[in-house]
């Protein structure tokens, strides 16, 4: 930290018996290379009509010397600044004050009687967050004091639109006696190109953005500051280390409740998150203090549509929501191995771990149906068929393998998965698991049964090396029952055929929670 140097030339007049004049001339206070000069009058020092008046111009100055600024800032906001490098000049910074002296041992009188202007212009400045840049083509700044009112100005043209501030904020006292500040400004965004920030390498943004924003109340620690605005967005197109979204169009409105609490309310259309397309997105959210509480929200994807409502902590880091989609179908997300017609119901809570994986954190309860589908590729059961159904390796491979029914009920417990009926139901075969899945580790052990179709079952009966590997196995409604287990990591399982009593009932019985769900 630089330390603060001052230097002045003292003047004491006396022009009259009672008046006594004090300057302060060829002042200058030097902060780094921030040089201000100018100088500093007292008229009439000992008259309750004296008056203090400053002037002081600086030099044009490189932005980065603000730094010593922040030093002298509240923490936790001098703390921030610091972490945005800002390059660039400022052109002069100019400061008029005028002050009664005996305002000075009054706060409230000091508020009200002080009269000031300040000034300043920048161009061609820049802003590091992270490895985002900010340019700032022309920044214009003024400021006026008087009355007890501050009227603040900021014009910024950047990004190929311009971004205003204009800010109120009047000094009100209390009934305990307190000054307290009223705000009343907004903030107007014109038109901003997101293709105008300098990206890191790997990502980009691009789309436009418009939009006002209105605060208006005491800027008291309870936080009674009413929000109201909106901001639109135009062909919206972000890719950030990976994480991708694009809008066709999004409409945010905010404003605050009666408890002053603000609401969101979003609205999208043509949208991806991920590069899965989503048809539009309602929802409404609000920001109670240390909660972010999703009200209502329907998300509408190609075919059917989900809705969720829930509770997000944002200092515990915990979280609890209701999850329900109806009419789904499998390939609006995940187009390249299953498809089918699904159904997903959801109740999880949990919390984000800080540095194990995101899976650890939940738990709860999931129900997954998918109808009439097919998986196009064999990746994710290949290892069974093998196994199980060797015979039909070929042909499933080149024409997929339909089912009628995949699903299951699951309950999640800190990122351990269980189940006790997780069933695949198709023409040329029926298969049900139950066990355990530790998801963060990727280690699982499950047991299952598989019963082949009636065709297939004589062709494996006529295969004297299968029917001996069977041969301890039960028979049950014309089926051969095979037992397996499923152990190891989820990316090399291990599978082992076994003998003996059924693990499971009827498949009948089995799936009689799943009639229970409908369609």
């Amino acid at each position: 930290m630089e330390p603060l140097k001052f230097s002045f030339n003292l003047k004491l007049l006396r022009p009259e018996g009672n008046q006594v004049h004090a300057i302060l001339d060829q002042m200058q206070l030097e902060l780094g290379k921030i040089i201000l000069r100018g100088n500093l009058q007292a008229k009439n020092i000992l008259s309750d009509e004296g008056v203090l008046k400053l002037s002081l111009k600086s030099e044009s100055f490189a932005a980065s010397e603000l730094k010593h600024i922040w030093y002298f800032l509240p923490g936790d906001f001098s703390g921030k600044m610091k972490q945005y490098p800002i390059e660039g000049r400022f052109d002069p910074l100019v400061l008029r004050a005028s002050i009664p002296l005996n305002s000075m041992e009054d706060p409230t009188a000091f508020f009200n009687t002080i009269n000031a202007q300040t000034q300043l212009e920048a161009q061609k400045i820049s802003m590091q967050v992270g490895e985002w840049k900010f340019p700032i083509d022309h920044l214009e700044s003024t400021g006026v004091w008087k009355n007890g009112k501050i009227k603040h100005r900021i014009k910024i043209n950047s990004f190929g639109g311009e971004i205003l501030l204009v800010e109120n904020l009047h000094f009100s006292q209390a009934p305990n006696n307190k000054n307290s500040l009223i705000l009343n400004s907004k903030i107007k965004l014109t038109q901003i190109d997101l293709s105008k920030i300098s990206s890191p390498r790997g990502s980009y943004a691009s789309g436009t953005l418009s939009g006002l924003l209105k605060m208006q109340g005491p800027l008291t620690p309870e936080n009674k500051v009413m929000l109201k605005g909106n901001l639109l967005g135009k062909n919206i197109d972000i890719n950030n280390g990976g994480y991708t979204f694009a809008a066709k169009n999004l409409d945010l409105k905010i404003n605050s409740s009666s408890s002053y609490t603000p609401i969101l309310d979003a609205n999208l259309t043509d949208f991806e998150v991920y590069n899965i397309p989503f048809k539009a997105y309602t929802g409404r959210v609000a920001f109670p203090t240390d909660r972010v509480v999703f009200l209502k929200s329907i998300l509408i994807p190609p075919h059917g549509k989900i809705g969720w409502t829930g509770t997000f902590h944002t200092n515990s880091m915990k979280y609890k929501f209701q999850i329900a989609g109806r009419k789904l179908r499998v390939e609006d997300f995940e187009s390249e191995n299953v498809h089918g017609a699904l159904k997903i119901s959801a109740k999880i809570h949990g919390y984000i771990p800080k540095k194990e994986s995101f899976s650890r954190g939940i738990s709860g309860n999931i129900a997954i149906r998918i109808w009439k589908g097919s998986f196009k590729k064999l990746d994710i059961i290949k290892g069974l068929l093998i196994i199980l159904n060797p015979t039909s390796i070929f042909s499933l491979e080149k024409n997929g393998l339909g089912f009628d029914l995949l699903g299951g009920d699951i309950t999640l417990d800190e990122g351990m998965l269980n189940s006790r009926n997780i069933t695949l139901e198709s023409d040329q075969m029926n298969m049900y698991l139950k066990g355990l899945w530790d998801i963060p580790s990727g280690d699982i052990n499950m047991d299952g049964k598989f019963l082949p179709s009636p065709d297939l079952d004589k062709v494996l009966k006529s295969i004297p090396i299968i029917g001996q590997i069977l041969a301890g196995n039960k028979r049950q409604e014309g089926f051969i029952e095979t037992y397996f287990k499923v152990r190891g990591d989820i990316s090399e399982v291990q599978v082992q055929i076994l003998a003996g009593k059924s693990i499971f009932e009827k498949p009948g019985r089995m799936l009689s929670q799943i009639g229970k769900l409908g369609d």
